[in-house]
């Protein structure tokens, strides 16, 4: 598929110009629309368009989107202007008129059971324009123009994974849709067996359907600092590392793989505590970060309101959480010998979900000890579980959702999972990011 390198520029008119008062708007006609494109590649031009429709879209999809040559169809489209369904198209200027041609077409419908979810569908090209990266413009364009912040989906054959994967889409493996192993699945319950419904139509006629998502990006990703006691380094039982996806995928992948990368989402680093003689360097650390980062210790007796206080007074600035790893006993000796902790800012989770991990016993009564709760210690939670909570907070539902499912199939396969680590660990070494060293 061949690059197009002139970015399109994405300059939507607002909701408000649609229908009546937009320069006497009566119908589709490719020069009554609404263009959110003043300088797209090679000549040209991405617009969305509303109802009624003209014979030209009608006919740009009769001929273009069956790929039998005898079968002439066209999907269904909207037949009134409202904001829950949108069709955008790519035009060209016609070489012998005025007239614009439609080179791409298609159509975005939110859903009317979860409005974060919005069905891209009815996607065509024109047969003389395929592969020239056109319908990967258009598809990236109208998503962040339409909204860009919901998850859209999309079901697709699967000699199309190529073009979804580019677009920014994740495939979710038949596994993943077919097992209910994890608590946490990549999409509602009410998608997936929409998918399912259509899958076993294709599968009937011989064909395979696949199942994509693009999820949101966040705006700033998720900095944190795992403090790490050095007898946490070699615990098979840690859980800190299930964020890094390399060693995830080379650990448990095979199992069930990775279905939101966590990368773009969560930056992890490691710094290991072996005792009073790394304070000097981990004070300098963090010196170095709070000259760059609004820095916050996750620990008892804080409170959200300090940090968005903070953050207030420094919009611009991103912030990196510090998260203390090891065991309770272990993570109040780091708190009480380093003590430029003491001074950071803390801030505490507002709402503590029950923890699931199980990996390690009570054998010396610590859930009692420092549980605040009278559940037996479910507020006390492991590495990962912290991590997901506070991307939640943050309002990153998705990734936080995806740290709890990796949880959940690292308990579930445990046994089995340590012999693959063991491997991982050579090609990567013992550190989140692949480095032996007690620092990243």
């Amino acid at each position: 598929m061949n690059t197009i390198s002139t970015r399109l520029l994405l300059v939507l008119l607002s909701q408000n110009n649609t229908r009546p008062g937009f320069n006497g708007y009566r119908s589709g006609r490719i020069n009554q629309i609404a263009k959110f494109s003043s300088s797209a590649p090679n000549d040209f031009e991405c617009h969305r368009i509303f109802p009624p429709f003209d014979r030209e879209l009608h006919e740009f999809y009769r001929n273009n989107f069956s790929p039998q040559r005898n079968k002439r169809v066209v999907p269904s489209l909207p037949r009134d202007s409202n904001a829950h369904d949108a069709i955008y198209v790519l035009t060209k200027q016609s070489c012998d008129s005025q007239k614009k041609d439609i080179v791409v077409a298609l159509r975005l419908t939110r859903s009317n059971v979860d409005k974060e979810y919005t069905f891209l569908r009815s996607l065509c090209c024109a047969k003389e324009h395929r592969r020239q990266g056109l319908g990967l413009h258009l598809v990236r364009a109208s998503l962040q123009s339409y909204d860009s912040t919901c998850c859209y989906y999309c079901f697709a054959s699967s000699d199309l994974v190529g073009f979804y994967q580019e677009a920014g889409f994740v495939r979710i493996p038949p596994n993943v849709i077919k097992d209910t192993m994890s608590n946490y699945t990549p999409a509602p319950k009410w998608l997936l067996q929409y998918f399912k419904s259509m899958a076993d139509r294709w599968n009937q006629r011989g064909k395979s359907l696949e199942l994509f998502l693009h999820y949101p990006v966040q705006k700033f990703p998720t900095h944190i600092v795992l403090l790490q006691h050095c007898s946490e380094v070699s615990k098979s039982t840690a859980t800190g590392w299930l964020v890094d996806d390399n060693l995830y995928h080379d650990s448990i992948g095979y199992v069930w793989p990775s279905v939101v990368p966590l990368g773009p989402r969560v930056h992890v680093h490691r710094w290991v505590w072996s005792g009073r003689n790394d304070n000097v360097m981990i004070e300098k650390k963090i010196q170095d970060l709070a000259s760059n980062f609004r820095l916050f210790l996750l620990w008892t007796g804080g409170s959200r309101n300090e940090e968005e206080t903070q953050r207030n007074s420094e919009e611009q600035t991103e912030s990196v959480y510090i998260i203390l790893d090891g065991t309770w006993q272990e993570a109040q000796k780091m708190f009480r010998k380093v003590p430029l902790l003491w001074n950071l800012p803390r801030i505490s989770f507002s709402d503590i979900p029950s923890s699931k991990y199980t990996l390690r016993r009570d054998y010396t009564g610590w859930r009692e000890r420092f549980s605040t709760r009278s559940d037996g210690g479910g507020d006390l939670l492991c590495t990962s579980e912290v991590m997901a909570t506070l991307l939640g907070e943050r309002g990153d539902v998705i990734g936080a959702n995806e740290i709890r499912c990796r949880l959940d199939v690292f308990q579930m396969n445990y046994p089995l999972i340590q012999e693959q680590r063991q491997k991982s660990k050579h090609k990567h070494g013992n550190d989140l990011h692949g480095n032996d060293s007690k620092e990243t």
